[in-house]
């Protein structure tokens, strides 16, 4: 049961680590160089999360998180990107997608 609510954790702090892209890609997407509130407010979120990750890394093993934080974290922004940014997909993007995955379940194999 830990490890499951450890991984919950995770998934929560990934999902506010891509929060946090949002904002650091909107920022520099304007014809600014930057637009500081939003570069601000991103760092801000990414501080949020690895306070979080401070809390989470205490009673748990990094490895397993590790692999969950990375995984997720690039579902979460090809996600953001395709549906928010109109980014388009190659085959080889599903397949590395699909490969993470893999890993996860091999993963979780050993918990």
């Amino acid at each position: 049961m830990r490890i499951f609510l450890s991984i919950l954790f995770v998934l929560f702090l990934s999902a506010v680590g891509v929060f946090g892209d949002f904002f650091i890609k909107i920022s520099g997407n304007s014809g600014k160089f930057v637009i500081w509130k939003y570069l601000i407010l991103g760092i801000l979120i990414y501080g949020l999360s690895a306070f979080g990750w401070f809390l989470i890394m205490k009673n748990s093993k990094l490895s397993i998180l590790g692999a969950v934080n990375s995984v997720f974290t690039v579902l979460f922004l090809v996600l953001l990107g395709v549906f928010y940014f109109k980014d388009s997909l190659s085959v080889w993007e599903i397949i590395g997608l699909i490969l993470g995955f893999s890993s996860l379940i091999i993963l979780g194999k050993y918990l």
